[in-house]
């Protein structure tokens, strides 16, 4: 069973500590769960491996803020990562963009088998009900739980890790991406305008930000001659891909391989790089 006493503000260092010792065993105990209830598979867009994405984007937030003077309570870390590994898992029988609720449901549910604080439970499925709203018509403040998930979410749309992912769930949701570029932009700009009106202070993390959600701005965007061919090659390529049924976007990069992306690097060297990264972060705190 998994419960957790609520606490006292904690600085940055002990909130980093208190993640490196939870993590694991939440993270094992929800990939168990994952498997047993097939949980988003065959949507490699949204797989465990986003999930993990979106719970070290999550924390890297929560320690900026604290690191700038913002308090947590000791509760808000286990809040963090359970929200952030079940955020998405409402896609396994809601493919739309609306499955919050299921996602919630499907959280309460796991919650309640390993016994966790009511309190506890309830702001998470909060968190993931608002990670939804992609228009933000709802304002929380920048230290809560669903202003950090989904915040941590958006991250992982923008640069080339966001462009496979943005082809990879229209193609799963029966369209074709190169006609659905204007519904891709305008999430995409929502997204952006709403991470720099809450988090726009953190200057470096805002600027960060800003180059990755251009990257896949400009890839969508763009209808020169070598964009739209490199753009189609892109999406059939994740077509095929799908076909295998994968579960993460790793073994995207070798089938990414060869298509150039400009001057410097294939796509697939570029995807490799933002998946490193991300591996490099978690091993940083586990």
């Amino acid at each position: 069973m998994i419960t957790q006493g609520l606490g006292q503000g904690m600085s940055a260092g002990a909130m980093a500590e208190l993640f490196s010792r939870q993590y694991p065993r939440y993270r094992e105990r929800a990939y168990l769960y994952y498997r047993n209830e097939d949980l988003c598979r065959g949507i490699p867009s949204h797989g465990f491996d986003h999930h993990e994405r979106v719970c070290f984007n999550s924390l890297n937030l929560a320690l900026l803020m604290a690191g700038r003077g913002v308090s947590f309570e000791s509760h808000f870390i286990i809040s963090l990562i359970i929200a952030s590994l079940f955020h998405d898992t409402g896609l396994t029988n809601v493919i739309g963009k609306m499955h919050g609720e299921e996602g919630a449901r499907i959280s309460l549910k796991f919650m309640e088998a390993e016994g966790v604080n009511e309190k506890i439970a309830g702001q998470v499925a909060e968190a993931i009900r608002y990670h939804d709203d992609k228009r933000y018509l709802e304002h929380h403040p920048p230290s809560s739980l669903a202003s950090v998930v989904s915040v941590a979410d958006d991250v992982d749309s923008f640069g080339y890790t966001g462009i496979c992912r943005h082809i990879a769930i229209s193609l799963k949701r029966g369209l074709d991406p190169e006609s659905d570029r204007d519904q891709i932009l305008i999430n995409a700009s929502l997204r952006h305008s709403n991470l720099q009106r809450v988090y726009g202070y953190m200057g470096e993390f805002a600027r960060q930000q800003r180059e990755r959600y251009l990257i896949t701005e400009r890839f969508f965007s763009g209808n020169r001659n070598p964009d739209r061919i490199r753009r189609r090659e892109v999406i059939e390529m994740i077509r095929g891909w799908l076909l295998s049924e994968p579960d993460n976007l790793y073994s995207l990069t070798n089938r990414l391989a060869g298509i150039i992306s400009d001057h410097k690097a294939s796509f697939s060297d570029y995807l490799r790089e933002e998946l490193a990264a991300n591996i490099t972060a978690k091993n940083k705190y586990v």
